[in-house]
């Protein structure tokens, strides 16, 4: 007699979430990291804006949460963009490229945020050099600990 574990109910999250990735990779190659990226900080800001609406409700709220989801998910395919045009010639440079790779994106994903927060809508992150300092200083830090984490989990696959 065989007993077979019973099968698990995926959720309908879980089903978008396979439905919008299988439908990633059916686009070409340069087109997926653009995607990719507008989904990410869409969902990321998203998450962010939920709580400006809870906190602050209201016709203006709304709509500086939805014009601010416009502005990430344009954020978020530029930072796609950039890395379809920096990857190819860098990935030449072996560990040097993958780690400017790595921080010219998450500078272009902090700053495609950032700024256009500053000009758009007046908020008030990057009103001294020290805080675009801080704010170079991070998006760097950040950079550098995705960059690692990526070289470990290659090196995990590999001997795994």
């Amino acid at each position: 007699m065989t007993i077979y574990p019973p099968q698990q109910e995926t959720s309908w999250l879980q089903q978008r979430i396979v439905q919008f990735l299988v439908w990633v990779r059916t686009l070409p190659r340069w087109a997926r990291p653009p995607i990719i990226g507008a989904v990410l900080l869409f969902f990321l800001t998203a998450v962010r804006g939920v709580f400006l609406v809870v906190f602050h409700p209201g016709v203006r709220a709304l709509l500086v949460f939805l014009v601010a989801l416009a502005v990430a998910s344009a954020a978020g395919a530029f930072a796609g963009l950039v890395f379809v045009l920096i990857r190819m010639p860098l990935k030449r440079l072996g560990v040097v490229g993958d780690l400017f790779t790595g921080i010219t994106l998450s500078c272009v994903f902090l700053f495609g945020i950032l700024v256009p927060a500053k000009y758009w809508f007046g908020d008030d992150t990057l009103q001294s050099h020290e805080d675009w300092v801080v704010a170079s200083v991070v998006a760097i830090s950040v950079g550098v600990v995705v960059t690692v984490a990526y070289w470990v989990n290659v090196r995990r696959l590999k001997k795994g």
